[in-house]
């Protein structure tokens, strides 16, 4: 059946009442394609389980934007109370994951919509009425933004981690030599026990470096 809109463009609605092969589909589509008018596929019921599914009319649902039309009573009696053509839409919804860590999973969706409802894909020139790959390719950009700045969190955090040992790395030789040093030379400035009597004082005679103790000047004279 061939229909023309308002804007002048084309569509022929392509009924599937029984199997078809899926060499004479991809034909149809091409040729469809080629004359540049929108091929509209419709079953008189359509199965959301994948079991039920025969394998042209998987094609078909993926083909055309995991959308599927079907017309049966509803829609005729909706179409002809509201004199506009009402499909019966099957469709898939990608849902968005709890995190990057979990699988995108989907959910079937069944709705009576108008065929102006519908949108047109000027690249295969079909038509559907949800955008199953936008809607897709818009949550695996957003789990790969999510992955992409975790793994840069993880190296920011592995960088500080280095950065941080390499500090106490230093700051631990730097008190080592600092210590070396005082041993080494704050013995001569510094207030220290007399070993003799036990005074501190800094009046002394003799000292020893390694102790930090010395005998003061009276202890020594005596």
């Amino acid at each position: 059946m061939w229909a023309q809109d308002l804007e002048g463009n084309q569509f022929v609605f392509e009924i599937q009442l029984s199997t078809t092969f899926i060499d004479v589909v991809l034909e149809r589509e091409a040729f469809y394609q080629a004359e540049e008018i929108y091929l509209v596929w419709i079953f008189d019921r359509f199965s959301t389980f994948p079991e039920e599914q025969a394998f042209t009319e998987k094609d078909i649902f993926y083909a055309n934007n995991c959308n599927a039309f079907v017309v049966n009573v509803e829609t005729m009696k909706r179409s002809l109370e509201q004199k506009e053509l009402h499909l019966e839409c099957h469709y898939k919804k990608p849902l968005n994951p709890k995190s990057c860590d979990y699988e995108i999973e989907e959910k079937w969706y069944k709705e009576i919509v108008r065929f102006s409802e519908l949108k047109r894909d000027r690249d295969n020139y079909s038509v559907y009425f949800s955008d199953y790959r936008s809607a897709r390719e818009e949550i695996e950009s957003k789990i790969q933004r999510e992955k992409d700045e975790r793994k840069l969190d993880c190296q920011r955090k592995l960088e500080a981690s280095m950065a941080r040992l390499i500090n106490e790395s230093k700051d631990s030789a730097h008190e080592g030599s600092s210590e070396q040093e005082q041993k080494k030379h704050s013995w001569m400035d510094d207030r220290y026990t007399c070993e003799i009597c036990g005074v501190v004082t800094t009046d002394w005679n003799q000292g020893k470096p390694d102790t930090k103790t010395c005998i003061c000047r009276k202890c020594s004279a005596g």
